[in-house]
């Protein structure tokens, strides 16, 4: 459930900036010209709607595309940090592939760049060794950007290394990341409105 495409001219576009109008405008001249592709493998890409209210883009056709699926949470996790660094003035883009200066190669889930600086924030709701997430951490350091990480799990790993947060979910349909204080030794709880009002309470990401 990527939050990204590509128009025919290579040009990506989120789902994240769309708004009603543009949304139709899009669909409409998807169903006539069949422009969009996925960045993943190329193919055919439609504009969708999650069962939590998430716009993505789907494959048009089930093909031989290798890719993970990710959640609706997951994806709609992505689309909320999205929208929380570009409100705070970070250019944003999701899926982004890169390399360390030696050739190690890695895709972010969030990528926030402002000025000479970048920030990786990387929804983690599926189950990862402390192995890779350290090595995927040093990947990113390598390549001189700082990373984040948002896991499901309720004692999740947290490190001045591997920084992390606990994002989990309200009866009422809210995100709630757990942001722990370590002077203070408690968490804060910093609730994410899914639809009205994507962010509440956000913490400030300044660029």
């Amino acid at each position: 459930m990527p939050v990204r495409c590509l128009n025919q001219d290579g040009q990506s576009i989120h789902a994240f900036g769309l708004d009603a109008a543009q949304r139709e405008e899009l669909r409409a001249e998807n169903t006539r010209d069949h422009q969009l592709r996925t960045p993943c493998c190329g193919n055919g890409a439609v504009l969708k709607t999650s069962k939590l209210g998430t716009l993505f883009f789907a494959h048009q056709r089930r093909g031989p595309c290798m890719t993970k699926p990710e959640s609706e949470e997951h994806i709609t996790i992505k689309s909320l940090v999205r929208m929380a660094l570009s409100r705070a003035g970070w250019g944003v883009a999701t899926k982004v592939r890169g390399q360390t200066p030696d050739g190690q190669e890695w895709i972010a889930d969030v990528m926030a760049t402002c000025a000479t600086s970048r920030f990786v924030a990387e929804v983690q709701w599926s189950t990862q060794t402390d192995v890779e997430r350290h090595a995927r951490q040093k990947r990113y350091r390598a390549s001189g950007i700082k990373a984040l990480w948002l896991f499901s799990q309720e004692h999740f790993p947290n490190s001045a290394s591997v920084p992390g947060v606990r994002v989990g979910r309200t009866e009422d349909g809210k995100f709630v990341a757990y942001i722990r204080h370590y002077e203070l030794h408690h968490y804060e709880e910093v609730h994410f409105e899914v639809r009205s009002n994507p962010v509440s309470n956000r913490v400030s990401v300044s660029c």
